[in-house]
């Protein structure tokens, strides 16, 4: 999931340590934010929005559930994960109000998604995207004792296994900040390294050039502390797999589109893309920083006999400074998978790099397989109605339509702030003066 789609669901779902923040149910934003007062540019949208069609709902509604689905890859909303064990990679949730991250007694725990329902649903929570390896917390002796898991109440007093870094006090990046920050006045995406999968402010990457380069560049992130920390270990020799960037004031005509990655790579070219928003990235077209082999075929598997990583001619890679790598797709496939290295991976407990189902891409694509939309269930479910069931619906949803248009126009009109109370008040009424219609058109029967 690039960081653009991480900004525009939590920009629509106010993930931030203050709110609810439950994706892919009723509770995909937090409870309704105050409303802005409503001033004569607001009024005019206000009564534009009159003429606002079905299929623009429906194209809304759609992309809101594509980012919803990113984050909730096929997870299951009613069956806590914990009987699965420790999944490769799940939607995770802190709870702030059993943990509070300021309490002294403060220990960090993660939900899944359906006990964020069953369990959690009228607390605060922060969305954590996803997070591998983990077990759900929910009920063990992160908790308080009178908020028990209501889905399996047998559970291991804590789960060994588990990893925890800062996002689960609701900090982020190298600042150590919520997110989104109110005291930061900078826009800035984040992105998530594939590594310690904390989340990093672009412009505090350490990145070799004047920025990162454009998010449709490259597939994962390893950020610049997980990179010092393995450098010399192995990373040094996948430099080439990464991309690097060029500033906004070169143009595309200025560069060649075969040039030298760096001096230390004289082996690998790059061609130059450029993005909506001008940003130009170098892309390498023949990453052969590992094998001279390779002949840019990023599908080639290593001969699993050989360590590549000690050839001589990458050895003086080891000197080279480092810094935040941005991984083309495919990159995991090059790991050297020798014996050595194998140990080696293990013992800097990394071994999941070489499974694909690890992947945040794989993920994500979990939730292709079964796409529906909320307007594709809402018609199968209409086509199973008889045909005056059918009528009703049609005839109700016409009516809380009209009726919620005009019960908004008030607002407007009058520059008043919508609150949660008046929305629920709107519902209710409508509940209350809800009859079934008696009277079928004869055309309809």
């Amino acid at each position: 999931m690039s960081s653009d789609a991480k900004d525009n669901l939590e920009e629509n779902q106010g993930a931030n340590p203050s709110n609810s923040n439950i994706s892919g149910s009723s509770q995909d934003a937090p409870l309704p934010p105050n409303v802005e007062e409503v001033g004569p540019e607001e009024t005019e949208g206000s009564e534009a929005a009159e003429g606002v069609t079905m299929l623009d709902v429906i194209q809304d509604e759609t992309e809101l559930e594509e980012d919803a689905r990113a984050v909730l890859g096929g997870a299951d909303d009613r069956n806590c994960t914990y009987g699965n064990n420790y999944l490769k990679r799940q939607a995770l949730y802190a709870c702030v109000t059993c943990s509070m991250p300021n309490a002294p007694d403060f220990t960090p725990a993660g939900v899944c998604l359906a006990c964020s329902y069953a369990c959690h649903n009228d607390h605060t929570l922060v969305e954590l995207y996803t997070k591998r390896n983990f077990r759900c917390d929910c009920g063990n002796s992160k908790f308080p004792k009178s908020n028990q898991c209501k889905l399996i109440q047998d559970k291991d007093m804590w789960n060994e296994r588990n990893q925890y870094n800062q996002n689960y006090r609701g900090l982020y990046c190298t600042c150590h900040r919520p997110y989104p920050d109110e005291e930061d006045p900078v826009p800035d995406a984040m992105i998530q390294c594939v590594i310690c999968e904390d989340w990093l402010h672009r412009r505090h990457l350490n990145v070799e050039g004047n920025q990162p380069p454009c998010d449709t560049a490259f597939s994962e992130l390893i950020c610049h502390l997980c990179v010092e920390k393995h450098h010399e270990a192995f990373l040094f020799a996948y430099k080439g797999f990464s991309v690097l960037s060029i500033s906004k004031n070169e143009t595309v005509d200025a560069l060649d589109e075969n040039v030298e990655i760096s001096e230390n790579q004289e082996n690998s070219t790059s061609k130059s893309i450029e993005n909506d928003n001008n940003e130009v990235c170098k892309v390498p077209t023949s990453p052969r920083a590992i094998s001279p082999d390779l002949k840019g075929e990023k599908e080639k598997q290593f001969d699993v006999g050989k360590c590549h990583i000690k050839k001589e001619n990458l050895q003086h890679l080891k000197a080279s400074k480092p810094g935040s790598l941005f991984m083309l797709q495919g990159w995991r496939e090059q790991l050297c998978k020798c014996g050595d290295c194998k140990t080696k991976y293990h013992n800097l407990s990394l071994e999941y790099l070489l499974d694909p189902e690890d992947t945040v891409h794989y993920y994500e694509n979990q939730a292709e397989t079964n796409k529906s939309s909320q307007y594709e269930d809402g018609m199968n479910a209409l086509s199973k109605m008889d045909r005056t069931k059918q009528v009703e619906a049609i005839h109700g949803y016409n009516d809380m339509k009209s009726n919620l248009m005009e019960y908004l126009k008030k607002f407007a009109e009058n520059k008043k702030v919508v609150r949660e109370e008046d929305i629920q008040e709107f519902f209710q009424k409508m509940a209350g003066n809800k009859k079934m219609r008696s009277n079928i058109p004869d055309s309809c029967k």
